[in-house]
């Protein structure tokens, strides 16, 4: 079995057959289908073929909304978004909408197209979106990401009807740009990872971000994966990648950022289908050196529910600057939840006396990553300094990164609650 994580692992999983299906917050209502991806880098199939994403219907309900993309800059260019449901070794055809007109390319890039679903399409929970093109001819084909996190399936023609999934050709690393989402029944917001990865940084550094996950549970456990790159607050068109899980399986990625087709620092949000368990997740952040291997360590998934904060509550908290800034290197990272949210910061030096204070707000539902100078307005802290911290106006998560200027091994201390006044 192909034991790589989040579509990857569903050429083998998904559509060999799905079996029929903890904590968080309960979103308010929407369900999501298939990958949103920001990078499609590539595009594969004849237009008049079916290709279907191996991420399926988080929830029952309907789809309205549709993000896709498509090949071609033609007059032509048109597409019907489909959907599938898994039955035995056969996959059904459920309904499809279209024709709709594809956004046409731009000097070769390909553009994303947004349109409703119209009417809305009704759905279940472990359904999968297809496309096909809606015109003959030179008209275009599907796009997606090769390598990446997904994988898909090919049928010839313009599918139907119920079709054996053994007579699709599967692409596994090939994930399909396209994305659906709507109303039902609600996901849960499971878990934040609030600093992910993947970049060159300083002293010669090359980080990343490893994800493994395993479901312990006796059902399969459906979900998504949504990505906000730093400095910026949660939008619609972050993207995403979908996942099913079955049984007892594990999965992984090495790099799950690059595997996105993505680069830089981003915070990445899970949701859970409806009724859905959260699978065990493992994040490691490390620096690949090559030959000289790696060093690193391992980010918690942190609940939502267990981040202390709100409008009316003041948090207050304590991070350690290194024991020398000539060895290591300090960053600060916050991920808020909600907000905005005014955070107040008084250094201290190792007797305890205050020698610098500092106060900025920073957006709603963002992640940032500063380095301390810039964390404190310009002040470089000195060895064995505290950093007593107080937020306000929101939840958030707080963490000092500290990385060793020689052998860039990293390490994290999250900033624990030392009192919050409501």
């Amino acid at each position: 079995m192909n034991s790589r994580f989040l579509g990857l692992l569903t050429a083998t999983l998904v559509f060999a057959g799905i079996s029929s299906a903890g904590g968080g917050i309960i979103a308010a209502g929407p369900i999501t289908g298939g990958d949103r991806l920001t990078n499609a880098n590539s595009s594969d199939g004849a237009a008049a073929d079916t290709v279907i994403g191996s991420a399926p219907v988080t929830g029952d309900g309907v789809l309205d909304t549709v993000t896709f993309g498509w090949s071609s800059s033609g007059g032509c260019s048109a597409v019907k978004i489909k959907v599938f449901r898994i039955d035995g070794a056969n996959i059904d055809f459920v309904g499809e909408r279209g024709p709709i007109a594809a956004t046409a390319n731009v000097a070769g890039a390909i553009s994303l197209t947004t349109a409703p679903l119209s009417p809305p399409i009704a759905v279940q929970r472990g359904d999968y979106l297809g496309i096909t093109g809606a015109n003959a001819g030179d008209c275009g084909n599907p796009t997606g990401q090769d390598p990446g996190a997904g994988s898909s399936i090919e049928y010839s023609g313009d599918v139907h009807s119920s079709v054996p999934i053994a007579s699709g050709t599967q692409s596994p690393g090939v994930a399909l740009a396209l994305f659906a989402s709507g109303s039902g029944n609600g996901e849960t917001f499971a878990g934040i990872l609030a600093g992910t990865g993947s970049l060159h940084g300083a002293q010669g550094s090359n980080f990343k971000t490893g994800l493994q996950v395993t479901n312990p549970y006796f059902s399969t456990v459906i979900g998504h994966v949504v990505f906000h790159p730093v400095g910026q607050s949660a939008g619609p068109n972050d993207p995403s990648l979908g996942f099913s899980l079955d049984p007892g399986n594990t999965g992984s990625l090495d790099d799950i950022i690059a595997e996105m087709g993505l680069s830089g620092l981003w915070s990445a949000d899970l949701y859970m289908g409806h009724g859905d368990s959260t699978p065990i997740v493992v994040a490691r952040i490390f620096n690949d050196a090559g030959a000289g291997g790696t060093t690193g360590f391992t980010e918690s998934l942190i609940d939502p529910t267990k981040v202390t904060g709100g409008p009316s509550v003041s948090v207050t908290g304590v991070l350690i600057a290194p024991p020398d800034f000539q060895k290591y290197r300090l960053n600060i990272g916050i991920r808020t939840i909600g907000g905005p949210v005014g955070i107040s910061v008084s250094v201290k030096d190792p007797g305890g006396n205050v020698i610098h204070t500092f106060e900025k707000v920073y957006a709603a539902d963002a992640f940032f990553q500063l380095s301390a100078n810039e964390f404190l307005g310009g002040f470089d802290p000195g060895a064995n300094d505290t950093l007593v911290i107080t937020y306000s106006g929101g939840g958030a998560i707080i963490y000092g990164a500290t990385t060793d200027n020689v052998t860039n091994d990293p390490s994290v201390q999250f900033m624990p609650f030392v009192f919050a006044i409501a």
